[in-house]
């Protein structure tokens, strides 16, 4: 599980112990992970549904880093049913599906997030960060339709979840899923006394380049990603979907040639 792909880190020398935040969320993680292990089945109306994992904190606090380590330890059957996307990804590819869907589907947020249910045991959503109307109101329909189908959240965010969102336009109408939020998601706060960033320590040792990286986002077209979702702010309808698409299609392209 997660704390032991912790403990092989920290045997390497790639993280330190004694951070009291990271314990808990690592605590967090494991049950997430001793949960799916124990009700693993997607796609059922009577599956049971797992608490997950809400962590925020500031930068190179490992908040991807732990999200990571409980990714990574499922075997290859398990991990068919948990996914885990950049938040942008995420998005790009919701809006993406949206507009695939048109108006065949009364409701295209719910369809989505049916469907996601369907395949998806656990989501891992990283840098959760909302600024957009469209996305508020995206984000929030799927979610509440995945996580009343019995879906689990795993999230990490700069923003307490109090903070998503924050001065929006019609926020009113997003408010109600961060109690949602809460309900669904153990809520961890990596802020701690010391409050280390382990970025900054890794850059100081001259940390080879996993070590380097295991307090970093991943790399791959997050470039791109954050692009588009900044270029389509404010945008027409017709136009955001246009730069959606578009760079969606640049996002899969990338993301192919990588793997």
């Amino acid at each position: 599980g997660p704390r032991d792909a912790f403990d092989r880190m920290l045997a390497r020398g790639d993280v330190r112990a004694g951070d009291d935040a990271q314990a808990r969320a690592l605590g967090a993680l494991q049950r997430v992970f001793d949960d799916v292990v124990a009700a693993p089945t997607v796609g059922t109306a009577g599956m049971a549904s797992i608490v997950g994992c809400y962590m925020h904190g500031g930068v190179g606090r490992g908040k991807t880093m732990l999200m990571d380590a409980l990714f990574r330890s499922f075997e290859s059957d398990a991990r068919e049913r948990v996914r885990r996307v950049h938040f942008h990804a995420f998005m790009l590819d919701a809006h993406a599906r949206l507009f695939a869907l048109g108006a065949a589907s009364r409701d295209g947020c719910a369809t989505i997030g049916e469907e996601l249910a369907s395949t998806t045991r656990v989501l891992c959503l990283d840098e959760i960060e909302i600024s957009d109307v469209a996305d508020a109101m995206v984000f929030k329909r799927v979610m509440e339709v995945y996580l009343r189908r019995g879906g689990a959240l795993v999230g990490t965010s700069n923003s307490a979840p109090d903070g998503l969102y924050r001065g929006g336009i019609n926020r009113a109408a997003f408010a109600p899923f961060i109690r949602t939020l809460r309900e669904t998601c153990e809520i961890v706060d990596l802020v701690s006394v010391d409050n280390v960033d382990y970025r900054r320590v890794a850059e100081r040792r001259g940390a080879p380049g996993d070590a380097a990286a295991a307090y970093s986002a991943p790399l791959y077209s997050q470039t791109i990603v954050f692009a588009a979702a900044e270029a389509s702010r404010g945008q027409g309808l017709a136009r955001r979907r246009a730069l959606l698409t578009r760079a969606w299609d640049a996002y899969v392209q990338e993301t192919s040639h990588a793997s």
